[in-house]
């Protein structure tokens, strides 16, 4: 039996990620179990996820995952090759997973595999310090600098690949089961919608779009991208005010911080150049927005400054980012999950917090990463525009069980 695992943030899950278990099942057999990381309550691009944790791992089990673990904060808000490698290693040190399965946007899966074993060669890293040296840190973006790298290296059918999102983090999977000389071995779904698609085709939406259309207050046109499971917990959560789109609590929580606090010196993926252009933009922005307009430029991508901002937030420093995850959290499981845990427990290297309470059971260093995160999800609740949702509400909640 086939235990496959994915790397994901179901924010929110919908008809692609379902189609994605569908496609696992197909290719490894119907009795494969799917474990999925998830990332917690902030995601990768920089900001706190529209449903929580416990809400987005319920839907996925209610659609066929069989066990959802989480990938702490401040873990589940870095930049791709950072996201891969410490996804990766826990995965890793679970020791239950056989592969790995993750979306990319190109038919030609060798071509990215040949990339991702390039970027992990000295001849690479000294041709992307060449690329970026040329034009001085704020003249080039470091996506050019890797692509004109690759360009040089490889043909240029290999260098389009990385422009799209999808297929930079398939690469970072890649290089990190390389790295690592993890047992993973990769299964490639080629996505039948554009990560940033801002249309609903076929039944199809990206994540992106279903966010846009719940922003827009038109929550029956991203219910129709979901699976029925998925869309009715957005529903209930909607109903309950227990959505994470508040803007003004965005920007007043994010401006507040920066205004009496700063940004450390230390502080994680924020080199000195973006310190002070996120601190200048402080002193005059008017929203969270703004303070991004801002803070972009040729070097520092909206992605990047939101991540930024986050850590800048929470004080992650890159002291607290050199050990990666020590723990991880039960989010939601079926029956076949409750199997997975046990082995995991009984053959897995890592620790297993079943109940945020139980904290105090945790070794020093896991127990300092899950006080990170139990600051983040504290102030998590501050993001439902119903203000009825109390600050230790994601600290006293048990996994849901199918």
């Amino acid at each position: 039996m086939t235990t496959a695992a994915i790397i994901c943030e179901y924010n929110p899950f919908h008809r692609g990620h379902e189609r994605q278990l569908c496609r696992i099942r197909q290719d490894f057999g119907t009795d494969t179990r799917i474990l999925a990381v998830m990332s917690g309550n902030y995601v990768q691009r920089g900001t706190p996820a529209l449903l929580d944790k416990f809400s987005r791992a319920e839907a996925a089990v209610r659609c066929g995952v069989n066990l959802v673990l989480s990938l702490p904060f401040p873990f589940s808000v870095s930049g791709a090759d950072y996201f891969a490698k410490y996804a990766v290693s826990l995965i890793d040190r679970l020791g239950i997973a056989d592969a790995l399965s993750f979306g990319c946007e190109t038919d030609a899966p060798d071509m990215l595999v040949a990339l991702a074993r390039l970027q992990n060669t000295p001849q690479y890293e000294d041709a992307l310090q060449r690329q970026l040296s040329l034009h001085g840190a704020e003249a080039r973006s470091f996506a050019e600098a890797r692509e004109a790298a690759i360009r040089s290296l490889l043909p240029q059918a290999a260098a389009d690949l990385i422009r799209s999102p999808n297929n930079i983090l398939a690469v970072s999977y890649l290089r990190a089961i390389d790295a690592a000389s993890s047992r993973l071995r990769p299964h490639f779904v080629l996505r039948n919608v554009p990560h940033n698609t801002e249309d609903i085709a076929d039944g199809y939406a990206s994540a992106s779009c279903i966010r846009r259309l719940v922003a827009e207050g038109k929550p029956d046109e991203a219910f129709a991208a979901m699976p029925a499971p998925s869309a009715d917990i957005l529903s209930a959560c909607l109903e309950s005010g227990r959505v994470a789109a508040s803007d003004t609590a965005l920007s007043a929580i994010v401006l507040s911080s920066l205004r009496l606090h700063g940004v450390g010196d230390n502080c994680f993926e924020c080199a000195p150049n973006l310190r002070h252009r996120l601190l200048a933009a402080a002193e005059k922005a008017a929203s969270y927005h703004d303070l991004i307009r801002r803070s972009v430029s040729a070097s520092h991508p909206e992605a990047r400054v939101r991540r930024a901002v986050l850590h800048a937030v929470f004080g992650t420093t890159n002291d607290s980012m050199q050990t990666p995850p020590a723990y991880t959290q039960v989010l939601a499981m079926d029956e076949v999950g409750r199997g997975m845990l046990k082995e995991i427990k009984k053959h897995g290297r890592t620790e297993i917090l079943t109940k945020p309470a139980d904290a105090d059971k945790l070794s020093p260093e896991a127990a300092n990463q899950a006080a990170r995160e139990a600051v983040a999800d504290a102030l998590y609740p501050c993001f439902f525009p119903s203000g009825k949702v109390p600050g230790d509400a994601f600290l006293r909640m048990s996994p849901f069980c199918l």
